[in-house]
């Protein structure tokens, strides 16, 4: 006899395909024959708990069993994100490159926190035409940061993030990092014509 589920958002109970129902008696040879199995709710951590009865057929235990299930979050490692350009051009950091530099196996990217940015003298960061403050970003709501250099920097930016798969941020915040290099000079070729 079920004779408590866990809460809905927790997830659902089922004896074969089929949804159990709190109250309903198993015979044995249902549970022998297909077993319970707890699917839980998407991203859900903590723990759940079903209450049980059993019978020898004639009368039911004077006190419930419990079966407790813990549900536990790994949280997320993160990647470098690296680029590299030439001197005076913009550079985009898409929701791809956090996507491929976020590694958290069975979950996904949900929420981008900017920890620190580089220098204004180096240049400065903008999403949406806006410059970039630090702070959270939901990942449906992310487009694309440009990172605008100062006129002529050269060397290298750096800003810090961390990531979360909306149960649980990384133990240790990643880094962006934007290499400008200087474009070496293009000469023309000249031709002189001396008379004698």
């Amino acid at each position: 006899n079920i004779t408590k589920l866990p809460e809905a958002y927790q997830g659902k109970l089922k004896i074969g395909n089929v949804e159990v129902v709190e109250g309903t008696v198993y015979t044995l040879s249902q549970v022998t024959s297909s077993s319970f199995v707890f699917e839980p709710a998407i991203d859900f951590v903590g723990k759940v708990y079903i209450y049980w009865n059993g019978s020898d057929g004639t009368t039911f235990a004077d006190d419930e069993g419990t079966i407790q299930i813990q549900y536990t979050n790994n949280a997320p490692n993160l990647l470098t994100i690296e680029k590299v350009a030439n001197k005076d051009s913009d550079v985009d950091i898409t929701l791809v490159d956090f996507q491929n530099a976020f590694q958290d196996e069975g979950d996904v990217l949900k929420e981008i926190e900017i920890l620190t940015l580089p220098d204004a003298s180096k240049g400065i960061f903008k999403m949406n035409g806006e410059v970039l403050a630090p702070g959270k970003i939901q990942a449906s709501a992310f487009s694309k940061l440009t990172f605008e250099p100062t006129k002529n920097f050269q060397g290298t930016v750096r800003a810090n993030w961390n990531a979360s798969d909306g149960a649980a941020y990384s133990g240790s915040e990643s880094q962006i990092f934007i290499n400008y290099e200087n474009t070496p000079p293009t000469l023309n070729s000249m031709t002189f014509t001396i008379d004698e």
